[in-house]
């Protein structure tokens, strides 16, 4: 059976077409199809109006993972999903990445017009500490393993994440950022 599937709203990116045909969908009008794909982070309120006149949708898929401005569309009998953890490996390279290059200053060194001397600190054996506890963490905890840091995590709910050398709840933010070498946060 072929979906028929919408891209929505116009403009949106062509390689979400391209991956819906690769998937072995049709694309289709929203009035006609099963499916949609909703292409931009933001515009809760015109995917509502579109929805109300597109009876035949069935699934509503989010190309993201931060779906809060759409959450109160999802109690609507339709299937919604979302592209959370999608993005983790990414994300987690590229906090290493930034992370590594502010530990070793490598602004000062790019602009140094002669060698400097050393500075900087190093990633092994350091105290990080790590803002949520999801998909980009687990991705960055196991990318941080060859550097032998000491990991902690806060999160809302401390249970246990694999891989941290502590676990802590937001009543432990303080204290888990006092003398780490490194802390990384989704919203800074």
């Amino acid at each position: 059976m072929t979906v028929r599937m919408a891209l929505a709203p116009s403009g949106s990116p062509e390689w979400l077409a391209d991956a819906a045909r690769r998937g072995g969908a049709t694309i289709t009008g929203p009035e006609e199809a099963d499916a949609l794909v909703w292409g931009t982070p933001t515009g809760a309120d015109e995917l509502r109006a579109l929805l109300a006149g597109a009876p035949r949708v069935r699934w509503v898929q989010l190309p993201w993972a931060g779906v809060e401005d759409f959450a109160g569309l999802a109690a609507d009998g339709r299937t919604w999903t979302c592209a959370k953890g999608l993005f983790a490996e990414p994300v987690a390279e590229l906090a290493l990445t930034l992370t590594l290059a502010a530990l070793r200053r490598i602004g000062s060194y790019a602009r140094a017009g002669r060698w400097t001397g050393q500075a900087g600190a190093n990633l092994a054996g350091a105290r990080v500490t790590v803002l949520g506890g999801g998909a980009v963490t687990a991705a960055l905890e196991r990318l941080l393993r060859p550097f032998a840091v000491e990991l902690t995590v806060v999160r809302n709910r401390p249970d246990p994440f694999p891989g941290a050398h502590a676990v802590v709840g937001r009543d432990g933010l303080a204290a888990a950022l006092a003398g780490a070498t490194w802390w990384s946060s989704r919203s800074r």
